[in-house]
């Protein structure tokens, strides 16, 4: 099978995309997003060239730009190019360049998929970045989760070229005869990934020359038992997590006695609370012998040992809330552990995806408020000619879990009055009709992923 089918059949095996999405390809010049291009394009895809300049390389990096945007213009596909600050970034957030990097680019694809129009977001990740990317996990000590390695698809971002060795990468190109930017930061052994693939890699080779393709089974087998696991943690605490107050639940100590591989089921059941490994070490060890009385703290929950059963509350005060003034253009709006972006969209709006909230601009009362559920708030629903229901209850029969119904934000107008649940509702006064005029779109991202 050449090259080209094995592309769109990795595609189609993994439902990465329908033909009629539009993505935005992020193109570094590189040998990978290059070939990435071609494959897409052959395949008759839709697609827009994001270029991101980090500043970093200075001449090299200025020649990337030219030939991402020469590319773009030999395709004649939509260009677009974001220059970065990094090295600020990186300081002012004590992270490492590589990280500042990964975090600038893919905030501003997202940012320019909702902006822009399209569906999905394509990066140039191939078999040896999820290999490295399973082998830094597993030093790192990552877990489960981190053991398998990159993901085909992720929400809207996929990598349609993960099927492919580098090698094979390499050969295609030249046989295309495509012209491409080596980046020299590949060569040094200065970063983490370089020394797994300059030092690391070819000694495993050495052991097992196909050791990409064996990896990547074991990887798959391993992402199929977090699967396994995260499901089984999900009904666990469906039936064992029971309420207790209006923010916490409380776990029959012997129920969670009974668990089989307790260190990695007490990770999953408590994921959601922020607690790390080693203050769940300590929790254990506390389940096994109870000490009444003792106390775990993660930044908003706490965990307790009280007899029989522990009992897991929200800290008090710990409540996110943000104020928006007023709403211009595409804004960005951190809440709790993601962000909210929020779109002033122009007329008609005959699209309306599933996940967002649609509303009428100008029925809204400033400020808005966006802040986690209260026991007692009300909305009204649409279809229910202005009468009002619980929060509660509008999650309970949408069947939201009890562990994420404090992750749902809700977007409360001036005036007091609930204009929608982020993901799922919005209210009959805000909602769309034929007269409006101008049209809102706010889309909640929540970070689960490093």
């Amino acid at each position: 099978m050449d090259f080209l089918r094995r592309f769109q059949s990795f595609i189609i095996e993994h439902q990465l995309c329908q033909q009629s999405d539009r993505i935005l390809l992020g193109l570094s010049g590189g040998k990978d997003s290059v070939l990435l291009l071609h494959l897409l394009a052959e395949s008759g895809y839709d697609i827009g060239i994001a270029h991101a300049h980090f500043g970093l390389r200075d001449v090299d990096a200025d020649l990337d730009l030219q030939l991402a945007r020469e590319y773009a213009s030999s395709f004649s596909l939509p260009f677009y190019v974001q220059h970065f600050s990094t090295k600020q970034y990186a300081s002012d957030h004590g992270v490492s360049i590589q990280m500042a990097a990964r975090a600038l680019r893919y905030a501003w694809f997202e940012e320019l998929r909702l902006k822009e129009g399209y569906d999905l977001i394509a990066t140039a990740h191939h078999l040896d970045d999820h290999v490295e990317t399973f082998l830094l996990n597993l030093v790192r000590g990552m877990g489960l989760q981190g053991l398998r390695g990159i993901l085909p698809k992720r929400e809207v971002l996929i990598r349609p070229l993960l099927f492919a060795e580098v090698a094979e990468v390499k050969d295609e190109i030249e046989r295309r005869k495509l012209k491409y930017r080596e980046d020299v930061s590949n060569a040094s052994d200065k970063y983490a990934r370089n020394k797994v693939r300059l030092r690391v890699m070819p000694l495993l080779t050495e052991l097992n020359p196909q050791v990409q393709q064996s990896m990547a089974k074991s990887i798959s087998l391993l992402k199929a038992s977090h699967d396994l696991a995260r499901a089984y943690a999900e009904a666990f605490r469906h039936k064992e997590f029971k309420p207790y107050s209006t923010q916490g639940y409380q776990i029959d100590l012997q129920a969670l006695r009974t668990l089989t591989a307790p260190e990695i089921m007490d990770y999953l059941l408590f994921e959601p609370f922020g607690f790390s490994a080693t203050i769940l070490a300590d929790f254990r060890r506390s389940i096994e012998r109870p000490r009444v009385g003792a106390v775990f703290e993660s930044a908003d929950y706490t965990l307790s040992i009280d007899r029989e059963r522990a009992l897991l509350q929200k800290r008090k005060g710990t409540l996110s809330e943000v104020i928006i003034q007023g709403m211009e253009g595409l804004q960005k709006i951190p809440f709790q552990r993601g962000y909210i972006i929020g779109q002033l969209l122009p007329l008609p709006v005959t699209e309306f995806e599933a996940g967002h909230l649609y509303l009428d601009a100008d029925m809204l009362h400033y400020p808005l408020v966006i802040r986690s559920w209260k026991v007692g708030d009300r909305l009204k629903p649409i279809g229910m000619n202005g009468r009002s229901k619980k929060v509660s209850d509008v999650l309970i029969g949408m069947k939201i879990p009890k562990l994420s119904k404090d992750q749902v934000p809700l977007l409360v107008d001036g005036s007091g009055e609930i204009v929608g649940l982020f993901g799922f509702r919005t209210c009959e006064p805000f909602k769309i009709l034929p007269h409006t005029k101008n049209v809102l779109k706010l889309t909640y991202f929540y970070n689960d992923e490093g």
